[in-house]
C-alpha cells in the first residue's frame, strides 16, 4: 500500500506513506473525489485507469489511485478513511476489500463512541434532575423547619443550618458516576439530621460493617430510598416511626436494605409520580448491568424495604475487609 489517510469532513488527521511531505496532518481536502464521497455517503474508487486520483496539493504527487471510503455514524458523514498506490502499482482487489471494511470497522467504532457519549449525557442529566427534584422541596421544608427550631432553641437552629449547608454542599460537589458507600452515607446522614427535626421521635437505624465502606455505589443512589421511605412513609404515621438502612453480602454482592415501618408503599403511585426511583433503577441497570436494579416488598400497614445490590468490589472475600 502506498499510502493511507483518516480526515474529517474539512481537514487531513492523519496520514502515512508516498505523499506525506504534502499530505500532512492539518492539510485541507482538496481532492474532489474525497468531497465526492462525502457528500453522496458512498465510495468512492479511482482505479488508475479508467479514473485517476488528481492531487490538488501537489503537482509532484506519486499517488495515482485511491479508494476513499466515508465514515458514517447515524447518517452522518464524520470523515473518511483513504487507501492509496503510486502509478506504477495496481491497485489489489483485495486492498479495495481491506480498505471498506476498514470503514466499516471504524464507523461501527465511532457508534459505540458516540453511544458511549450519549449514555453518559444522560446519567448526567439524570443526576441533575434528581438534583432539581429534591433540592426544592427539601430546602423549602428544611428552612420552615429551622425557623420553628430557632424560635426555641438558637443553637439546635445552628447545628441545623450546618448540616443543611453540608447536605447541599456535598450535593453540589458529587459529579463522579460511582460513590462509595461512606460517601453515599454521609450525605445522608446530614439529610436525616433535618429530617429529625421535621418529625419529632423519628428513629434511624444504620447498620453498616465498616468493611463495606469502600465499596462502590452509583451515586445519588441512597438518598432518593431514604427520602422515599420517610416522605411516602414515616410522615404518613401517627405514631414515630423508624427507618433501617442495613447493608450485607448476599451470592456475591452486596445488598443494601432501606426499610420503614410504615408498610404505606403505593405501587400504582410510584409508577406515576417516583421519578426519583425510576432513576435509581435506571442508572443502576445502565451502570452495573441488568442483573442489579432495585427491588421493592411491601407489607401493607407494616413495612416496605427497598433492596439494592451492587457488585461486591473493593472488598476481600471472607471476613470483608477493604482490599
Amino acid at each position: 500500500m502506498g499510502a493511507v489517510a483518516v480526515t474529517d469532513t474539512e481537514r487531513v488527521l492523519g496520514f502515512v506513506g508516498l505523499g506525506a511531505d504534502h499530505h500532512g496532518p492539518g492539510t485541507a481536502i482538496t481532492s474532489a473525489l474525497t468531497r465526492g464521497a462525502i457528500e453522496d455517503r458512498a465510495v468512492v474508487f479511482a482505479d488508475g485507469i479508467h479514473q485517476v486520483f488528481q492531487c490538488g496539493v501537489s503537482r509532484d504527487c506519486p499517488l495515482h489511485s485511491a479508494l476513499i471510503v466515508p465514515l458514517e455514524v447515524d447518517g452522518t458523514v464524520l470523515g473518511t478513511v483513504q487507501l492509496f498506490e503510486p502509478k506504477n502499482r495496481r491497485f489489489l482487489n483485495m486492498n479495495r476489500r481491506l480498505g471498506e471494511g476498514i470503514g466499516a470497522l471504524l464507523s461501527s467504532q465511532l457508534l459505540i463512541a458516540r453511544y458511549q457519549e450519549q449514555k453518559h449525557l444522560l446519567m448526567e442529566g439524570e443526576v441533575k434532575l434528581l438534583r432539581a427534584q429534591v433540592n426544592p422541596h427539601f430546602l423549602f421544608n428544611s428552612l420552615n423547619t429551622i425557623m420553628a427550631v430557632i424560635r426555641t432553641d438558637a443553637a439546635r437552629g445552628r447545628e441545623l443550618v450546618g448540616h443543611l449547608s453540608s447536605y447541599f454542599r456535598k450535593n453540589l460537589k458529587r459529579h463522579a458516576e460511582f460513590s462509595t458507600l461512606e460517601e453515599e452515607l454521609e450525605h445522608i446522614r446530614a439529610y436525616l439530621e433535618i429530617e429529625r427535626a421535621r418529625f419529632d421521635g423519628l428513629r434511624v437505624d444504620i447498620q453498616v460493617d465498616p468493611a463495606f465502606l469502600a465499596v462502590k455505589i452509583p451515586t445519588f443512589t441512597l438518598q432518593p430510598l431514604v427520602e422515599n421511605a420517610i416522605k411516602h412513609g414515616i410522615s404518613r404515621m401517627l405514631v414515630p416511626g423508624t427507618v433501617v438502612l442495613r447493608a450485607f453480602r448476599e451470592n456475591g454482592s452486596l445488598r443494601i436494605d432501606v426499610e420503614d415501618d410504615a408498610g404505606s408503599f403505593d405501587q400504582v403511585r410510584r409508577d406515576q409520580e417516583g421519578l426519583g426511583l425510576q432513576i435509581v433503577q435506571r442508572r443502576i441497570q445502565t451502570l452495573l448491568g441488568p442483573g442489579y436494579g432495585l427491588e421493592i416488598q411491601c407489607v401493607p400497614g407494616e413495612s416496605t424495604r427497598m433492596t439494592i445490590r451492587v457488585p461486591f468490589a473493593g472488598a476481600v472475600a471472607g471476613e470483608g475487609g477493604l482490599a
